[in-house]
């Protein structure tokens, strides 16, 4: 595949995905190289939304206010969109108004709106780069060795505070303003400590993140892995992520056709077919379980975080209540009075698990093959094992 400009953005990476790279342990960064094949490869035009248009508007303006000082009404007509006519015009502007009337948090603006570039590696004759729009840069003058990042979101929803453990828009933002801090600290003589923000324009807060120098030159060298696996990729396969509800490419995509719903239904698909047909269609089954499991994860952490910031106990939407619960299990937390009770019965009762005798074996000794004496293996029965490829 191509990297168009040999610049990969942050909305690159977030078309395409982190493939099998994972940059924070764990999260699996959500995309989809057939997304990625369809827009920047075929070059497909992006249908734009009416919350996309109004959240570029309101970029714009604030564009405008800080770099032409212009009142806040000439900002937002001149960067309004045609195409919206007066439809959000006045609430937008009470949104704007909003954001600048926040408090002041004792910051300065060095640079908005900047286009930054940093050069990763040569392919092919040419010079592959980490590039990006930065919102905001901002200094605080009783903090000299710090620069701010701000990335404005615009969106009605508040965001959790969960997101910014996961959160690599604000690496690559920091990483291209660290590379680049000669352009905002001339003559500094250090590389200076970098917090990226999201700023919720709408609701008047930030969710700051500091990023370490190496947790930043870790993230180049992810950089280079994904771009090198995004120019080495030659199968833009469908995957399915939280992304699919609002992507252009539905009606291109086999795997949002085959979710129940749309299309074909995959349970139509099982109903009518035989035994040669439904194998494959248990790998489609296991990938439709998956994102779904993944959507319910993410709904459920934003479901929690609302909670604890209204400080209600439960909330309802519809006839569908979700609220907070304690939870307990009952345990046998002394073994040895256990023990006592049964006698020799407990060895019929107690087990241990494989993971807690090698744990054992490791911290006790350094023979690895002590665990292999006391793991037997013990036969279960026949079962299905399922391979693709």
């Amino acid at each position: 595949m191509l990297i168009p400009d040999n610049s990969l953005t942050p909305t690159k990476i977030s078309t395409f995905g982190g493939g099998a790279l994972d940059l924070v342990v764990g999260y699996d960064e959500p995309g989809c190289p057939l997304a990625y094949h369809l827009r920047y490869e075929e070059r497909r035009p992006r249908l734009e939304s009416e919350p996309l248009l109004r959240g570029r508007a309101i970029h714009g303006a604030i564009e405008l206010i800080e770099q032409e000082a212009v009142s806040l009404d000439e900002a937002l007509s001149r960067s309004w969109p045609a195409q919206l006519g007066p439809t959000g015009y006045d609430e937008a502007l009470k949104h704007l108004l909003e954001f600048l009337s926040r408090p002041d948090d004792g910051t300065h603006t060095i640079a908005s709106e900047i286009e930054l570039k940093v050069p990763l590696f040569e392919h092919d004759g040419q010079t592959v780069y980490a590039g990006g729009i930065v919102d905001r840069v901002a200094l605080d003058l009783s903090l000299p060795n710090l620069l701010y990042v701000d990335d404005y979101k615009t969106s009605a929803r508040p965001l959790p505070r969960s997101v910014m453990e996961t959160w690599f828009q604000g690496r690559h933002y920091a990483f291209l303003v660290r590379e680049n801090a000669d352009l905002f600290l001339p003559d500094h003589g250090r590389i200076p400590q970098i917090e990226a923000r999201i700023v919720l324009t709408k609701h008047g807060y930030s969710l700051p993140k500091r990023f370490t120098d190496y947790q930043l030159d870790v993230y180049r060298e992810w950089l280079i892995s994904l771009a090198t696996q995004i120019l080495g990729c030659d199968d833009p396969t469908p995957v399915l992520n939280p992304g699919c509800s609002y992507c252009d490419f539905q009606m291109e995509c086999p795997a949002w056709l085959s979710l129940p719903g749309s299309g074909k239904a995959l349970y139509e698909r099982v109903a009518n077919a035989n035994t040669e047909e439904l194998i494959p269609l248990r790998v489609e089954a296991q990938k439709v379980e998956s994102a779904c499991k993944k959507i319910k994860e993410q709904i459920d952490v934003m479901a929690r975080d609302r909670l604890e910031v209204d400080k209600v106990d439960e909330l309802s939407v519809d006839n569908v209540t979700v609220g907070i619960d304690e939870a307990w299990r009952d345990e046998v937390v002394d073994l040895r009075a256990a023990h006592d009770l049964m006698g020799d019965e407990f060895y019929d009762l107690a087990s241990l698990t494989k993971g807690a005798v090698e744990k054992w074996a490791k911290e006790h000794t350094s023979e690895s093959s002590l665990a292999s004496t006391l793991l037997v293996p013990q036969y279960q029965g026949r079962r299905l094992k399922w391979t693709t490829g």
